[in-house]
């Protein structure tokens, strides 16, 4: 089992991690949580998006035509994301919360509803050795 969270995740903090992480690029944990409940809180969220990682990818190509790495290699980052790539991970994950809004903030409140609406948070996780490590500072 992953790191057992002192408390349930609220929406208010799932949104304020991802708006750090996501929008203002600032990788170090929530002050109210340790930093293994920050990595798993995004491991779980990342599992959730990954239904929206062809689209996602789809739109990011578009958007910036002079990208070199093709939809395979896209699908590879994602999986297994070396910290050559972590710009263009961040990017394509950002890309993510923007699909069907006008601003990455708008975006992830709304996937925050959509997570805790289809009831993903906190259940137990069964492949905790296959995790990706996600960048966050100490």
């Amino acid at each position: 089992m992953g790191i057992q969270s002192s408390r349930p995740w609220t929406p208010k903090e799932s949104t304020e991690l991802l708006c750090k992480v996501f929008e203002e690029r600032d990788k170090r944990r929530l002050r109210s949580r340790s930093r293994g409940e920050c990595e798993e809180h995004l491991m779980d969220f990342y599992k959730f998006l990954g239904p929206y990682m062809p689209t996602a990818i789809d739109a990011y190509n578009e958007k910036t035509p002079q990208s070199s790495i093709s939809k395979e290699e896209s699908f590879k980052i994602i999986g297994d994301p070396g910290r050559e790539d972590e710009e263009y991970y961040y990017d394509l994950l950002s890309e993510v919360f923007m699909l069907g809004e006008r601003t990455l903030r708008g975006g992830i409140s709304y996937k925050v509803k959509e997570f805790y609406a289809v009831g993903v948070v906190d259940q137990p996780r069964l492949d905790q050795e296959n995790d990706t490590e996600f960048y966050l500072s100490p």
